[in-house]
């Protein structure tokens, strides 16, 4: 059986707010200790957390790049390596953890990562892309989009 469920809102409707310069890093690595003491700190009082991650495209990847099939793949399995060491971390903190990979929203060339509380599920918005367009590329942002602890690599 096959049921659906409409996405409900995020836990607090709060203004977009997006990038601080403080949470800009060159690496995943750099960026997993500021992205669970995020979690932590806005997630940390619920007992499950899923993270919800939209992985790019090729087409919309390499749009404008020199960069080729193997590079996104890279990208691919770094965040999937990444995943599961926060899984691994926030376990070790007896918080149940999950989380869902999709193709990214909206053709975006970013990888997202997005957490919330498990009986919640992201709305997608369409300043997100917006705001994502004018990035850096190779680079990992820690941040808050919408209310929620978010992952960006581009």
């Amino acid at each position: 059986m096959l049921s659906v469920i409409p996405p409900s809102p995020s836990p607090v409707q709060r203004p977009f707010t997006f990038l601080n310069t403080n949470n800009e890093f060159s690496t995943l690595t750099d960026a997993l200790e500021p992205y669970i003491d995020l979690l932590m700190k806005d997630l940390g009082s619920f007992s499950s957390i899923k993270l919800y991650c939209s992985l790019p495209a090729w087409d919309a990847w390499a749009l404008g790049t020199t960069l080729d099939i193997h590079d996104l793949h890279d990208l691919h399995i770094r965040l999937i390596e990444f995943l599961h060491t926060v899984v691994d971390r926030l376990r070790a903190k007896k918080i149940q953890v999950s989380y869902c990979l999709s193709p990214c929203q909206n053709d975006t060339s970013f990888a997202l990562v997005r957490a919330m509380p498990s009986e919640y599920r992201p709305l997608w918005n369409s300043m997100v892309t917006d705001s994502l367009d004018s990035l850096q590329r190779f680079k990992v942002f820690v941040t808050t989009l919408d209310s929620t602890p978010t992952l960006i690599v581009s």
